[in-house]
């Protein structure tokens, strides 16, 4: 459902405005607040779920009063961070897009104070959507993210001719205070907290101490955002939008078929490492990471397929055909990208199970040193290209990290998971560089990326299978 309503709205926002002046500064925009308050709640999120589960195993009335801590600690640091940037967002914005011109520099920074307002909102829905997820309420979390896109429907529908983009920023808003009101009455019957000073909580100051390094981490790998949107604002404009509009359609596709499997993985991984219940851990694993690149890449398949037919159907005339190609070829470039990170999260998350802040910041650090570099001496050669290029290169190199990490500490990988690898990056960089230097024939493509689909699913099944069957016997999913 959720897809859906991303999707329509996506598609909607295009077929309005266009890829032009407004989306530009509104894709600008968001990006900026969305980095930022992310870029500081994560000082708490990081490694929320692991203390807060091991607080919970020695004493529940411990845990009542950690997520009371928390709870304070974070909404205190979200309203003063919506006043900062408040007050500065000329300034920020000019960071985030040092090619943009007075008239796109004023438009982002008025949408960019409407946004702030979100802020303080988000924070607290993120940790009580944390604390849920900790205590297996995932079905009140997943509901609460239908809502964003839902008034962002309404609001183009209704209001989008008249107030023009801003009435997309005040939906937003609005959703986001409506999610904290049914977060916050749910939360107060399933949970149990008890506000305290935060400072004076050893484990919310554990949790910060934890954090340090993690914070640092993402500041370092998230910084790829300032830089992209910088690198966009020097090229033509609609540029910034094509680009954000391949990257939202394929995060939204990853982000639901991914994120409930790794919500679910996350929680169980944090508690078998704080249990050292090591051989379970790795059966999960194996388990839970084939069926999660299934879904994804079957979800992918009928966007790769019918790209140019659907979105040019259903853009109209606000698109143009050049537009829509070099959309549909960053979108295929992307998807090497997020088929690289949907590996590498497993892992990831078991390092931040492991505690072990200092390996993650030792991998952004080379992520963004990589990024940046392969940025500098490719502009010139691949154009917009190379962004796509640039992340999957720099996230094969975080992922054979995190990969070597948790094998070497837990020695977790065999030959199977290996082999798995292996058969679906062929399978998916085959589809890929067919359909973007050969896929101009719809019926070609259609027979091309079946055969190889099916060819890919023949092969695999017998896994996926054991996999599904393992995580529906377990309970890891439902």
């Amino acid at each position: 459902m959720r897809v859906l309503l991303s999707l329509t709205f996506q598609v909607l926002i295009l077929r309005i405005f266009g890829a032009g002046f407004q989306t530009d500064t509104y894709y600008l925009s968001l990006t900026a607040v969305e980095f930022l308050n992310a870029l500081i709640l994560g000082f708490i999120l990081d490694f929320y779920i692991p203390i807060y589960n091991d607080v919970k195993a020695r004493n529940l009335e411990g845990a009542k009063k950690f997520l009371g801590s928390v709870l304070l600690l974070g909404g205190c640091m979200e309203i003063i961070i919506a006043l900062v940037l408040f007050i500065a967002s000329k300034e920020v914005v000019k960071i985030f897009a040092t090619g943009f011109t007075e008239e796109k520099i004023q438009m982002s920074s008025r949408l960019f104070r409407i946004y702030v307002f979100s802020i303080p909102f988000s924070g607290i829905n993120a940790i009580l959507n944390a604390t849920l997820n900790a205590n297996f309420f995932m079905f009140i979390t997943y509901l609460t993210t239908l809502f964003p896109p839902l008034f962002n429907i309404i609001s183009v529908f209704f209001f989008a001719k008249k107030v023009g983009i801003e009435a997309i920023v005040y939906s937003y808003v609005i959703s986001f205070i409506f999610n904290f009101l049914i977060l916050f009455f749910y939360s107060s019957k399933k949970l149990e907290w008890k506000f305290q000073n935060p400072f004076k909580n050893k484990e919310v100051l554990n949790l910060l101490k934890q954090g340090i390094p993690t914070r640092i981490a993402a500041v370092l790998y998230n910084f790829k955002e300032p830089i992209t949107t910088n690198a966009l604002s020097f090229f033509p404009t609609g540029y910034l939008t094509i680009y954000k509009y391949a990257l939202r359609i394929i995060a939204i596709i990853f982000e639901i078929t991914n994120s409930p499997i790794l919500n679910i993985f996350y929680v169980k991984a944090s508690q078998l490492v704080s249990e050292n219940k090591i051989d379970e851990l790795k059966q999960t694993l194996l388990s839970t990471m084939g069926t999660n690149t299934f879904l994804f890449i079957f979800s992918l398949i009928p966007f790769v397929i019918a790209f140019d037919k659907i979105f040019g159907l259903l853009f109209g005339a606000k698109v143009s055909p050049d537009q829509l190609t070099l959309m549909f070829r960053l979108f295929l470039l992307l998807v090497l990208f997020y088929l690289v990170l949907s590996y590498e999260m497993f892992f990831m998350y078991i390092t931040y199970a492991l505690k072990s802040g200092l390996k993650v910041l030792w991998i952004a650090a080379t992520f963004i040193i990589f990024f940046s570099f392969l940025l500098f001496i490719g502009r010139n050669h691949l154009g917009i290209y190379i962004l796509p290029v640039a992340l999957f290169l720099s996230q094969s190199s975080n992922a054979v990290q995190y990969i070597t990490h948790v094998n070497k500490k837990l020695s977790i990988i065999d030959y199977k998971i290996a082999g798995s690898m292996f058969k679906t990056f062929t399978i998916v960089f085959i589809i890929t560089g067919f359909n973007i230097f050969w896929g101009y024939n719809f019926f070609n493509r259609i027979l091309f990326n079946m055969a190889l689909i099916i060819l890919w699913a023949t092969l695999g099944w017998s896994d996926m299978r054991k996999s599904a069957q393992y995580i529906l016997r377990k309970g890891e999913i439902g």
